[in-house]
């Protein structure tokens, strides 16, 4: 998930008094979770809106569905600046873009901009693998620009921050970011860096700004540059911060720009048209009929350019805006009208089957289990199947499965055990009430076998062995079953001495164990956690 965080005041006295009620009601319509904590609004989304990603753009998107304030497309002017890439910097970082954004100080949206730049870099940038961008002052430089080659050894800058001049070199050895991004380089000796006509480095991409060109509040002209191993996402996250910029007031300024993407490809991605069909619309929507003047009106509430009949029978032309970098197809688009139009003014209808249908053995054998685990005193709790690869480092793990190219890093492995995601439950409440005591009954993949797994865990200031086993034998108990001996295993997970492998019926059901302290310090939890974690065909026999 993305969470984007900003002090009350900030967003009253930059949005209006208004707006925090707005964005709680407008979570109803796009489905997203909005939440006070202290002093601070935080709003949690699921990773395919980067577009929301900031109060700033939340806002256009409010007011866009409730006063009718178009968001797009981009109106686009033509600069003078030139910025020239050369054949040799393109060979590191082969995609390169820019713009300007024109306007007047950004004052108070300033550090909603940084914090955009930093979600974007993390969604769609994958940790700027495939996308870094750099945001400078313009007054601060002089024009000409260039992306360029330079040894890494001979190039000497201060970095953003102001700490000190140093080389190249010494900044991916020594300066955190360096220390941290220096990998994504193919070669150290040689870095690609951006300079103005004065050989200042404005930037050094995927890593670090130069001080030279540093934003601040008072900025009014930003340069941006967007370097990638990616075209199509380099070519998203410009639309994304362009889109931002002029929903803060900016004019968006095309640079003259030699060398490397051609920004007109990227202009093309903002308003093209996909067509979607009425009577599948309506079919979807599981409504009779639907008029395109209502399907026009609502699209146009979700920030959609326009809607026009495309000339098909029964077809409409759909202009997208170039920040919905979501929105793939029809059924992305049908998806939107459900919203705009409200999922509770659609009836419901119950189908007519001509079928008799019952319970499968695994559904009754869960159910029992539910209805057992309750009467123990646990809480039943459902976790995502697809989880983050963050819970995972320092665990074994063999023969993992990974989304490939993930939205999002919360969301980028497929679970193999349950327990590492009731710790980040128990990190999520860790300012409830002690004991918490909970359960859960799901799916895993294990060396590529789906497998139903039951995770009991407790967390108290307290929590042991003996607790956790207890409940363990009363479920067992009610099925028929005893635990025939306790191994001793030796993993980073538990306590050495104070954790086994559970056998039941000669084979290995599942683990049992108080959490090493090094695993719950990962989850930012000062008290004990036992768990058990067991496969429920060891139920059954």
């Amino acid at each position: 998930m993305v969470v984007i965080r900003a002090e009350e005041k900030f967003i009253t006295e930059t949005f209006g008094n208004d707006f925090i009620g707005r964005i709680w009601d407008f979570s109803g319509i796009i489905g997203y979770t909005p939440e006070r904590d202290g002093n601070e609004i935080k709003v949690e989304f699921n990773p395919d809106r980067p577009d929301l990603f900031s109060f700033t753009t939340l806002e256009s998107a409010i007011s866009c569905y409730y006063d009718g304030k178009k968001t797009g497309p981009i109106k686009y002017r033509n600069g003078k600046i030139v910025f020239s890439v050369s054949d040799e910097a393109v060979q590191m970082r082969p995609f390169v873009t820019s713009f300007e954004a024109v306007g007047t100080a950004i004052r108070n949206r300033f550090r909603d901009l940084i914090d955009f730049q930093e979600r974007v870099h993390q969604s769609i940038g994958k940790n700027r693998t495939k996308v870094s961008i750099g945001i400078h002052d313009m007054r601060k430089v002089v024009a000409p620009l260039r992306y360029v080659s330079m040894d890494s050894e001979k190039l000497r800058f201060t970095p953003y921050d102001g700490s000190a001049e140093m080389s190249a070199m010494e900044i991916l050895s020594q300066h955190p970011k360096g220390i941290e991004y220096s990998k994504l380089l193919p070669d150290t000796r040689h870095v690609p860096v951006i300079m103005d006509s004065r050989d200042r480095v404005l930037s050094m991409p995927p890593v670090i700004n130069g001080n030279v060109s540093r934003v601040s509040e008072d900025t009014g002209h930003f340069f941006v540059d967007i370097t990638g191993t990616d075209t199509r996402s380099v070519a998203q996250a410009s639309l994304l911060l362009q889109y931002f910029f002029q929903n803060s007031g900016f004019s968006i300024v095309i640079t003259k720009q030699y060398g490397g993407m051609d920004f007109r490809s990227i202009a093309g991605m903002d308003g093209r048209s996909i067509e979607i069909n009425v009577p599948k619309a309506a079919k979807i929507l599981g409504v009779e009929s639907i008029r395109e003047e209502e399907i026009s009106d609502a699209l146009l509430k979700m920030g959609y350019i326009k809607c026009d009949p495309s000339g098909h029978n029964s077809g409409l032309d759909v202009t997208v805006p170039g920040n919905r970098i979501d929105v793939m197809g029809e059924m992305d688009i049908i998806e939107d009208i459900a919203k705009a139009v409200g999922y509770d003014s659609i009836v419901p209808v119950v189908p007519v089957l001509d079928v008799i249908g019952s319970s499968r053995p695994d559904t009754v054998l869960r159910d029992r289990i539910r209805e057992i685990s309750i009467g123990l005193g646990y809480q039943e709790v459902m976790t995502f199947v697809v989880t983050s690869s963050a819970f995972y480092e320092g665990v074994h793990r063999e023969d993992g499965i990974a989304v490939q190219n993930p939205k999002s890093l919360d969301f980028s492995v497929v679970r193999d055990r349950l327990r590492l995601n009731i710790l980040e439950f128990f990190r999520i409440n860790k300012r409830r009430s002690l004991p918490q005591k909970v359960f859960e009954i799901g799916d895993v993949i294990v060396n590529g076998v789906q497998k139903t797994s039951l995770c009991f865990a407790m967390i108290s200031s307290r929590s042991g062995f003996s607790d956790i086993k207890q409940p363990l034998e009363a479920l067992l108990q009610r099925f028929g079953q005893t635990i025939e001996t306790i191994l001793p295993v030796n993993t980073e997970e538990f306590i050495k001495g104070r954790s086994g492998t559970i056998v039941i019926n000669g084979k290995k059901a599942g683990v049992i164990g108080e959490i090493d302290p090094a695993s719950l310090l990962k989850f930012d939890l000062a008290n004990p956690v036992s768990v058990f974690e067991i496969d429920t065909t060891a139920f059954t026999g």
